[in-house]
């Protein structure tokens, strides 16, 4: 209700298309996040780190190639999907950049899924937890503080980038 008052709903109904978007996107993980889980948790048992290194260098090779695609196809052909999405036409400009956007947020949030798999294969589901707390919870917060100092759907979807930029970069430390 809170970003519905401050957005309006019409520029609320654009951030959860993008949203939708992204959402949507996830499903280019093509369930190896999964399959990482399973061989690097595998190969942990058995101490064998190359094994490790060769899984997850195979997968981050995929998620780059597949994030290259995704955002090609965003940067390009943002501008024409945000046609099809039935927006007002003063707003097709905005959903062009949101979108080309959305494929930052898309590629920060796979790549993390897959440093994230790291953690789970160790079975530290204790940090991995805290994590995702810690990231829901600034997330939101982050919001509520741009909505209420009245900024727009760009900074709430370059907020989603900072988050998720900060996500990647403490799992990779630990």
């Amino acid at each position: 209700p809170l970003m519905i008052h401050y957005l309006g709903v019409a520029q609320y109904g654009i951030l959860l298309v993008i949203w939708s978007v992204t959402g949507i996107l996830g499903i280019m993980n093509f369930g190896l996040g999964e399959a990482t889980l399973r061989y690097v948790a595998h190969y942990l048992g058995d101490d064998d780190l190359k094994g490790v290194n060769r899984v997850f260098g195979a997968t981050l090779t995929f998620y780059a190639t597949v994030c290259a695609l995704v955002s090609a196809v965003l940067l390009l052909a943002g501008p024409a999907v945000a046609t099809w999405l039935k927006v007002p036409e003063g707003e097709y400009p905005l959903v062009g950049t949101l979108l080309r956007l959305s494929a930052a947020v898309f590629s920060l949030a796979i790549i993390s899924r897959a440093y994230g798999s790291i953690l789970m294969a160790m079975q530290r589901y204790d940090v991995t937890s805290r994590i995702e707390i810690c990231q829901n919870v600034i997330r939101s917060g982050g919001y509520i503080l741009l909505v209420l100092g009245k900024y727009g759907l760009v900074q709430l979807v370059l907020w989603d980038i900072v988050i998720n930029l900060a996500t990647l970069c403490t799992q990779a430390v630990i």
